[in-house]
């Protein structure tokens, strides 16, 4: 009988078991294909890799302390500033370009619509994207079953930065550089820069201990450019790497040559920007930048923006190398981007009946200013007696804009410092450098581009800064809070604060 009852007995258990085994197998089975699906998610998902700093020979462990954590919050950081500047950089240059008829690709004018459609729906989803996936180190290596895993998985998507902080030089020519690179993860380099950076605490140390101090003060301060910089890479990279997708645009299909060619004039756009705010660390933007709108230009070899966009490019490097000493360097930067300059001026013109005439005239003329300034400043004779031909032709402008207007002012001061000018035509060069910065500081407003550069900007520095500092008090005392002003009623204004400088014009 007890016998009896333990088979009975037996017989559920061994039910149960099996039930609890099976349960247990497909709990195992579920969570084995719910990991498997999130991680082929995670694959697809971009991850940047920002791996800790890589010391250099002679580069003491302390003067990077603190660099890679801070490096990284300062990407997410830029990743997310970088927003508006990309919106501005294309959605707004090239859209304009647009709606004048100022673009001639191939395919027409709605295919570039649509790529530029394309790019703005990408950009902010990119960077955020890229924000999100930013992280510390790299995943360990798989062993075992995870090996099988891995390779039925797919590749992962995302980018590996890497710095490297050196020191070169020693004594009056010590600099401290902080050189970063851009990957695909596991691919070899795409983009590589160096930022360097001195002081006089590091040339002049009193101690090792100061030298280690005024190594690591720079290195510090190297963050902020070498973010800025990391940021645009990413985001133009990342962005060449999204698929075509119509996701509500026209059924045109976006050409992946446009996008291409777009993606990668943001870079160099962008890039733009960075060597205004990052004045003394501009070097570190260019050759980047350079590479990137080079073949910008290739994939869009009808379409003026690009070559225009590397011409700003040599002309910002000019100024950096002048800021640095490196006069001759400087003037080749500025002979370069009068060819370029050239280049863009050619594609302009050959735009042909789409483009509005009026538009397409006032983009030239914008070009052709900057060009001037740079025939002015490569130090070459024939490209200065071409300038002194084409001052005479900027007696009035046709765009008179603030910002056109502060251009014209920076070019004629830019040709008051010039050797090759007779001293007449140097005395007109002053009068029109103040009377077109004046008419730029009261047409724009306080608050204005203009109005925040004007004491500070280098390509004014032939205008006295005082001078400079009393003329827009007068400015500001004479338009007495009035705005907007039309071009009739601010040239009285800008005559009168002229005459309390003591300046008139020189042509009666």
């Amino acid at each position: 009988m007890t016998g009896i009852m333990a088979d009975g007995l037996g017989a559920p258990a061994s039910v149960i078991t099996a039930w609890v085994i099976a349960l247990l197998s497909l709990t195992a089975a579920v969570l084995v294909a719910v990991g498997l699906v999130r991680a082929w998610l995670g694959r697809r998902r971009p991850q940047v890799v920002i791996h800790d700093v890589e010391l250099d020979e002679g580069v003491p462990a302390e003067a990077a302390t603190g660099l890679s954590p801070q490096l990284r919050d300062k990407v997410r950081r830029e990743l997310r500033r970088q927003i508006d500047d990309a919106t501005h950089a294309e959605m707004e240059t090239v859209g304009e370009d647009l709606t004048a008829g100022l673009v001639t690709v191939r395919g027409g004018a709605v295919r570039m619509r649509t790529a530029v459609a394309e790019l703005d729906r990408t950009t902010s989803d990119s960077m955020s994207a890229l924000s999100a996936g930013l992280r510390a180190v790299a995943s360990t290596e798989a062993e075992g079953l995870a090996v099988a895993l891995d390779l039925a998985l797919p590749a992962q998507r995302g980018w590996s930065v890497r710095t490297f902080p050196t020191i070169r030089g020693y004594g009056a020519n010590a600099k401290v550089g902080l050189s970063v690179e851009v990957a695909r993860l596991g691919r070899a380099p795409e983009a590589v820069t160096t930022f360097w950076e001195t002081s006089d605490a590091l040339r002049n140390p009193d101690s090792d201990a100061a030298r280690l101090a005024a190594t690591r003060e720079l290195l510090h301060e190297l963050l902020r450019p070498a973010s800025v910089w990391i940021a645009i890479q990413l985001a133009a990279r990342h962005l060449e790497q999204k698929p075509d997708r119509s996701h509500g645009l026209p059924p045109i299909r976006c050409s992946r040559r446009e996008l291409t060619g777009l993606q990668l004039h943001l870079a160099g756009q962008m890039s733009v920007y960075a060597t205004r705010e990052q004045k003394d660390s501009a070097s570190g933007f260019v050759g980047q930048a350079l590479k990137d709108l080079e073949r910008a230009a290739e994939l869009l070899p009808q379409y003026y923006r690009p070559r225009l966009t590397k011409a700003v490019i040599y002309e910002r490097h000019g100024w950096s190398q002048r800021h640095s000493g490196e006069h001759t360097r400087a003037q080749t930067a500025f002979t370069f981007a009068v060819e370029a300059f050239g280049e863009a001026e050619k594609l302009l013109r050959a735009c042909g009946d789409t483009a509005d005439a009026g538009k397409r005239d006032d983009a030239i003329e914008r070009l052709a200013l900057r060009r001037t300034k740079c025939r002015l400043l490569s130090g070459d004779r024939a490209q200065a007696e071409t300038a002194l031909q084409e001052l005479a032709g900027y007696m009035q402008l046709r765009d008179a804009r603030p910002v056109q207007l502060y251009n014209a002012a920076c070019l004629f001061a830019v040709a008051m410092a010039c050797p090759h000018l007779s001293d007449e035509h140097r005395g007109l060069s002053e009068w029109r450098a103040w009377h077109y910065l004046g008419h730029a500081l009261v047409l724009g407003g306080e608050g204005s581009a203009p109005w925040s550069r004007m004491t500070t900007d280098e390509e004014l520095a032939a205008l006295d800064a005082d001078r400079r500092a009393e003329f827009r008090a007068e400015l500001t005392k004479r338009r007495d809070g009035q705005s907007p002003l039309t071009g009739h009623q601010a040239g009285p204004i800008v005559v009168g604060a002229l005459e309390v400088l003591g300046l008139t014009n020189p042509v009666p």
